[in-house]
This record gives C-alpha cells, sequence and structure tokens, in this order.
C-alpha cells in the first residue's frame, strides 16, 4: 500500500467521532426516539393499529374496551371531532354503544335511537352517497334535520349554514363506517362528525376507519374469544 493511501485512511478514522464508536448508544438512542421522538402521520396512523389489535391479545377480547379505544383514539389520533359506536343488539336493533366528543345533553339523546337493519339502506329516510364498499356519507343538505332531530347534533346553533367549499365539513354532515361480520352481515357501525380543521376527513383518514370498522367486526365474529359489550 502506498504511503499517501496509509496516510488518508488514518486521517480518515481520525475525523470519526469516537462516540460512533459506543454501539450501546444505538439502542437506546432508537428506544428513546421510538417511546418520545416526533411522530409523522404515518407513525400516529401505525400506532393506532397497533394500539386496536393489541385488544386480540388478551382473553377474552373485551368489546367494550376495544370500542371504547377505537372512538378515543379516532378523535385523539385522527383530528376527528366526534366518533360514536353502534352495535347490534340481541333483539336485532342497532344502538349506539360508545360515544366520544359529543355534550351529555347531545349523548343522551342518541342513546334513545335504535334503528333497523333496513334503515341503513332506505335512501327515502337518510339519504346518502356511498364512497366504498364500507362507507357512506351523509350531507347535511339531504338529511334536513326537523326541530326533534335537532337534539341529536352536538352544535346544532350551527346547522343551516352555507358550505363554501367541497372540503368543508358542517354541523350536519357525518360518514357511516359499517361494521361487517361473516359473510357481509352487518354487525354495527362507526359515526364520525366534524373534524379539528373543520374539513371532511381525507381519504387515508377513511380507509384506516375502515381498517378499524373491520377489526371490531372480526372480534364480534369470534363469540369464543370475545366478551360482548357492555
Amino acid at each position: 500500500m502506498a504511503a499517501s493511501e496509509r496516510t488518508r485512511q488514518t486521517s480518515y478514522r481520525q475525523d470519526v467521532p469516537a462516540l460512533l464508536t459506543d454501539h450501546t448508544e444505538v439502542g437506546r438512542k432508537m428506544r428513546f426516539s421510538y417511546a418520545h421522538g416526533y411522530k409523522d402521520p404515518i407513525a400516529k396512523d401505525l400506532e393506532t393499529i397497533q394500539v386496536i389489535l393489541e385488544h386480540f391479545e388478551r382473553r377474552p377480547v373485551s368489546l367494550d374496551a376495544m370500542t371504547k379505544d377505537a372512538a378515543t383514539l379516532i378523535c385523539k389520533q385522527l383530528g376527528i371531532a366526534n366518533a360514536t359506536i353502534g352495535l347490534k343488539d340481541p333483539d336485532g336493533m342497532f344502538r349506539y354503544k360508545v360515544m366520544v366528543g359529543l355534550k351529555p345533553e347531545t349523548q343522551a339523546a342518541q342513546s334513545k335511537l335504535a334503528y333497523t337493519e333496513k334503515q341503513f339502506g332506505d335512501e327515502s329516510e337518510y339519504k346518502g352517497t356511498k364512497i366504498s364498499k364500507y362507507t357512506k356519507i351523509y350531507l347535511e343538505e339531504d338529511i334536513l334535520p326537523n326541530e326533534t332531530d335537532r337534539e341529536v347534533y352536538n352544535r346544532p346553533v350551527l346547522l343551516g349554514a352555507k358550505r363554501l367549499t367541497a372540503e368543508e365539513s358542517l354541523e350536519g354532515d357525518y360518514i357511516d363506517y359499517h361494521i361487517f361480520g361473516v359473510n357481509g352481515e352487518l354487525l354495527g357501525w362507526i359515526e364520525t362528525s366534524g373534524t379539528r380543521t373543520g374539513k371532511l376527513p381525507n381519504t387515508t383518514t377513511i380507509r384506516l376507519i375502515e381498517i378499524i370498522a373491520s377489526m371490531i367486526g372480526i372480534a364480534m365474529s369470534t363469540p369464543e374469544l370475545t366478551r360482548p359489550h357492555g
């Protein structure tokens, strides 16, 4: 090896910071970043899915705990203002079970509601636009809530506002994400309304909530592993 080459290599190694030779610091640094570092949107989405999946590590799986976590995370991690989850009861009716972000009086009004399976597809009563196999959006202009219906909205005073852009979210807008079981049986739904930005949810958010709905559907379709809601 030429003397000049040996000199360059020696010079290079002298320039390397001594800290990089301590391999134990690598693990500590990664652990700290994982727990406390900046979380980009993808990391937050993955964290949301991971928390829901952790419920399957327990036996029995608590549907009550899973749905509460799901609604809470949808609001906290995804920027949704209000999230509710309704499930099918033994009598065949669908009722709200979990409500996050709503005022107490709104929760009380919604807890009295019950729906038949037919109503989820009845366009004459609830006109909406199907976004995907799982999801349907209902816009305030198509619903025109009457005085009796106003009590189930979180901020009824805002009903009737004009929509200025296609991305804007109005008080009367809401999105249903259907929870399906075996062979497409409807088991419940996740309902979201409002966002912290005042805009309708983007495609990524919608798909993530659809995944959460599917995970709840798996839990409900596996009774030998799951403790029923309530």
